[in-house]
């Protein structure tokens, strides 16, 4: 070999050397803080030898990580504080929160003002892995359904963290810029005096908002079709690798003045890097199970059960209109200016719709009337004056007025979601999605009741299907755990082969013994003799069991629109409905009240074709006329009739007592912690009547 092929060979040689070094520091750097050690081979290996086997990764600990996987958490002084989980770090920290850590000190994340008004540049706070245009992500809409802003598709970006920055506050003074809606622990310098709020040593209470979206499915893919009469699913499918986006987008902060006023503001992310608005996104790698569901039945089950049940049509209708105030007089318009305002405002529309109701007049509901035909109703149900109608739910004429100008000054607004409501098309679509992220939930109850760690899934549904010319929409199961578990894969061998049944027991996720209990206890108040049942109640001091059993059983054999077959966990249902009898039966006054209370109800709920509130309950009392003068005066002095103090009448409580607390659903039956609609209107986005009256036609069919 010729002096100049050895230099050559050499050359090449330590070339070769210095790119394995590189690599090898490149992948350390990677993996530094992840779990899994990193490999040396020979770059392009795989690529090029196509017999060359990819080695094992070894895991840096037996310790497992949740879904999204850990993240460097790194001081502005100091270094690293520790590796965490990245959806709780982003839970924690993101623009707006603060939280007690490390060495229980006080930190919050190191944001800055963004070039664009009303957003915080994301960008100081993070180390981003990299980034996927929202327009990619979602590439068969041009604007997105998951937020309530529906921002366009090609103005957001995607940003998943390698690493996050956080600071201890300068000082426990914190303060509010009202124009890039930042938080700050001193007076900016550079924004107008009227501009900032001082909060004094008040630090925000912050709720981050969030959205999960299946990006993709990779690793063995698996699936069966389901045929045959009776199921409700059309296909199954497993997938070991997959991946879903979980997309925080805005934090929801109450502030507190230091004039003890309460007011609440939207933060929105943006990368000023970029130019664009910011989803800050950590990617949950999972095992997933989907499940596929024909759009055909969903369509056909809300179409079938909107014709077919006016109460429950009607119900859906406030459904709907609660999550509207939320959407557009709360994020968008900011007609409503605090988070504790919107249910107010809903109660008052609530108590309107109750007495177009029962006035026998046109309109007929809320929804068919005019602004000015609403604010002369709220004239007639808050009173200038006096212990009446709603002044004994806490309204006030002040509070009057002040809903008066809200709607009048909004008035466009207000009548455009009365009639998103009234229409037809608009209340199919809300429902639709109601049914579908009903089924979600009562399929992760499902997991739960089968014992199959169910409480550790994840859970997902396409709530952006209506915008996509598919015929199917899809839910699904996936394993807390990063990487997976093996759970899922389970869970998929026993469907498959038959050993496990789901679309059957879907229906028991229905079946909530909280609900059926106040059923019972409010059929049997009603048509019974109030001082009879007392004197039954009390034979054994109102502790013997076999007493109360019997108050059960004439409970369910006088509920006659009570389904039987419901009672799934019948001594569940008991406990429940014993503990709630003793409650209204403490003396023989209050059974007779409570009573009549119930007799009210049924009548209102009959009026109204719809499931009536506590405060239509307290409107119905006001027009009653009680026969019995001990019910009269058990009333009044719960009304604090006569009475000079002007604290609120214990009316309202002694009603919220017997008036349905699980309407929709309760986090005894449908609702889940980790939702998606959570904070704001997640009851509201589901119902268990509209699942089991829809899931009752698959297995009758």
């Amino acid at each position: 070999m010729s002096g100049d092929e050895k230099e050559r060979q050499q050359r090449k040689l330590g070339n070769r050397i210095e790119s394995i070094v590189r690599f090898y520091d490149d992948l350390a750097e990677r993996t530094r803080y992840g779990p899994f050690q990193p490999y040396c081979h020979i770059p392009d290996l795989f690529e090029v030898d196509p017999e060359a086997e990819r080695p094992l990764t070894v895991p840096g600990t037996f310790i497992s990580e949740q879904v999204g996987g850990n993240i460097p958490v790194t001081a502005d002084e100091g270094g690293l504080l520790d590796s965490e989980p990245l959806d709780l770090m982003l839970s924690y920290y993101l623009p707006g929160g603060y939280k007690r850590r490390w060495d229980f000190e006080m930190w919050t994340g190191d944001f800055a003002a963004s070039q664009r008004d009303g957003y915080v540049d994301v960008t100081p706070g993070f180390e981003f892995r990299h980034d996927y245009p929202l327009e990619e992500v979602l590439s068969l809409t041009d604007s997105e359904e998951y937020t309530p802003f529906g921002y366009e598709t090609d103005e957001v970006g995607l940003y998943v963290p390698e690493e996050i920055y956080v600071k201890q506050p300068a000082s426990p003074r914190y303060f509010f810029d009202t124009v890039h809606k930042h938080v700050l622990n001193y007076n900016p310098d550079d924004v107008p005096d009227e501009d900032v709020i001082d909060l004094g040593m008040s630090d925000p209470t912050s709720n981050f908002l969030w959205f999960k979206h299946l990006h993709r499915l990779g690793g063995d893919i698996e699936g069966f079709d389901i045929e045959g009469e009776g199921e409700l699913f059309s296909r199954i499918v497993f997938s070991d690798e997959s991946v879903f986006l979980k997309c925080y987008y805005a934090t929801v902060l109450t502030l507190y003045r230091q004039d003890q006023q309460t007011f609440s503001d939207v933060v929105r992310y943006f990368n000023d890097r970029d130019g664009r608005v910011a989803f800050v996104t950590s990617e949950e790698k999972s095992q997933v199970l989907l499940f596929d569901i024909p759009r055909e039945w969903v369509e056909k089950s809300v179409s079938a059960q909107l014709d077919s049940n006016e109460s429950l049509r009607r119900d859906l209708k406030f459904a709907q209109l609660y999550r509207e105030l939320w959407d557009d007089f709360f994020f968008n318009d900011r007609a409503i200016q605090n988070v504790y305002g919107v249910e107010p405002v809903f109660r008052a529309l609530q108590a309107a719709d109750y007495w177009i109701r029962t006035s026998g007049e046109s309109p007929n509901s809320v929804f068919e009337a005019s602004i000015d035909e609403i604010c002369g109703v709220l004239d007639k149900v808050i009173p200038e004056s006096g212990p009446t109608r709603l002044r004994l739910m806490g309204y006030d004429g002040d509070q009057r007025e002040d809903l008066k100008d809200l709607f009048r000054n909004n008035s466009e607004e207000l009548d455009e979601i009365l009639e998103n409501c009234a229409s037809i098309e608009d209340q199919r679509t809300f429902t639709e999605q109601v049914l579908v992220h009903s089924l979600q939930n009562a399929v992760a109850g499902w997991a739960v009741a089968a014992g199959l760690g169910g409480s550790d899934f994840e859970t997902w549904y396409d709530a952006n299907y209506q915008n996509k010319d598919i015929d199917v929409v899809q839910v699904a199961l996936y394993d807390s755990i990063q990487g997976g578990a093996g759970t899922s894969r389970e869970v998929f061998k026993r469907l498959k082969d038959g050993s496990l049944d789901i679309s059957g027991p879907l229906s028991d996720q229905c079946s909530c013994h909280i609900s059926l209990a106040e059923d019972l206890v409010l059929s049997l108040l009603a048509e019974r003799d109030a001082s009879v049942l007392y004197d039954i109640y009390k034979q054994g001091g109102g502790e013997s069991g076999e007493i109360q059993r019997d108050l059960f059983d004439l409970a369910v054999a006088t509920a006659s629109d009570i389904d039987k077959a419901n009672l799934v966990d019948k001594e569940e249902v008991i406990t429940v409905f014993n503990r709630r009898v003793a409650s209204l039966y403490e003396t023989k006054e209050l059974a007779r009240f409570y009573g009549a209370v119930a007799q009210t109800y049924q009548r209102i709920a009959s009026e109204l074709n719809r499931t009536p509130t506590a405060m239509d309950v307290v409107l119905g009392l006001e027009e009653e006329t009680f026969v019995d003068s001990r019910v009269r005066n058990t009333y009044e002095r719960f009304a604090n009739r006569g009475s000079q103090r002007r604290d609120l009448s214990e009316l309202a409580d002694r009603v919220e007592e017997i008036t349905k607390q699980c309407i929709r659903a309760c986090p005894d039956c449908l609702e889940r912690q980790d939702s998606m609609y959570a904070y704001r209107y997640q009851n509201q986005m589901l119902d268990k009547r509209l699942l089991q009256a829809s899931l009752s036609e698959v297995i009758e069919s």
